[in-house]
């Protein structure tokens, strides 16, 4: 590999498939580590990323980033002076609150089991719980202000509003009638809209085209029409055994087979142990939709399995025993 573009990674993955015999034509869902020049998706990382781009959030972790001095007394004060901010700690508490709602999200999104409508279904929750916290932002933040209250007086800090003036330009210049009101409105309220945005945008926007198929699933038929399903579809119809055409019969049939049945499939793993031969279509969709990957979790790990193993005590390690180790490692259970 030449450079570290997106083309020429693209140019060497697809020559390194095409030598073992894989192509690119069978290809259905694609998940990236995150890098910039690839750009794609751990999709839960990336929002926190985003949503941390909020000038106080990010000068919260930055202030403790950028200091070069090597004197431990110099870095002493230095962090003590940076966490002993108002901003900081109102910052801190904010992102706190609000990581609570995400942290058990971030592991379900790794589990090897996830499926795209569990995903899905575990983000419209959390996206839901941030929506009422927005709703009702007056309360939810007085709940950090009195915990940033409590911490204020033990560190002697007084709750007191930046100095406003006609033009600002290094920071939030926002006229309020409180400190409460003007952090709430420089700090609480743009990172949860950032928050909530990039949750839409990177979870509903990514993955509509394909979730009318979650239809299919019999404990969701009644959920989306035929309409809606057969447009997903389409979305595969080079993939399908038969003509498309013959989709509407046999999901007419697959709706009169689970009409009166109480215990009815969950996930599409359960409903395609149930596609008999007279559904083809709906069991190569059924097949595609399990598939489809919700994050690039497993790469992720893979890639840090490989720092572990090639450190630079090993920097001579051949790829065969590189290879054999990282496959040890990562499928270890």
């Amino acid at each position: 590999m030449v450079s570290t573009t997106g083309s020429e990674i693209t140019k060497t993955l697809k020559h390194e498939l095409e030598k073992v015999g894989l192509s690119f034509d069978n290809l259905r869902g694609q998940g990236y580590e995150g890098g910039s020049n690839m750009s794609g998706n751990h999709s839960l990382n990336l929002c926190l990323s985003k949503a941390c781009e909020v000038s106080a959030i990010k000068n919260m972790n930055e202030d403790l980033e950028h200091d070069t001095n090597t004197e431990t007394s110099t870095k002493a004060t230095l962090y003590g002076s940076a966490i002993t901010k108002l901003d900081f700690i109102i910052a801190l508490e904010v992102s706190d609150k609000y990581f609570s709602y995400t942290f058990n999200l971030s592991k379900l999104l790794q589990g090897k089991q996830q499926d795209v409508c569990n995903a899905l279904a575990n983000v419209i929750q959390v996206k839901n719980a941030l929506h009422s916290i927005r709703n009702d932002a007056d309360n939810s933040f007085k709940e950090i202000m009195e915990t940033v209250s409590k911490i204020a007086s033990i560190v002697n800090i007084d709750i007191k509003m930046p100095r406003i003036c006609n033009r600002q330009m290094k920071r939030v210049n926002v006229s309020s009638n409180s400190p409460e009101e003007y952090f709430k409105v420089s700090i609480s309220i743009p990172f949860l809209d950032s928050l909530i945005s990039k949750l839409h945008s990177r979870f509903d926007e990514r993955l509509k085209q394909v979730l009318s198929l979650q239809g299919l699933i019999p404990c969701n038929l009644h959920l989306y029409n035929d309409d809606f399903i057969l447009s997903a579809a389409s979305t595969y119809e080079n993939d399908l055994p038969h003509a498309i055409s013959f989709l509407s019969a046999e999901l007419h049939m697959w709706i009169n087979q689970w009409k009166d049945t109480e215990n009815v499939p969950q996930t599409a793993i359960e409903a395609i142990q149930h596609c008999q031969d007279i559904f083809p279509n709906i069991k190569t969709l059924l097949q595609l939709f399990f598939t489809l990957p919700v994050t690039s979790a497993t790469p992720e790990c893979t890639f840090s399995t490989i720092e572990r193993i090639k450190n630079y005590l090993r920097s001579t390690i051949s790829q065969e025993k590189l290879n054999s180790l990282a496959l040890t490692n990562i499928n270890k259970e």
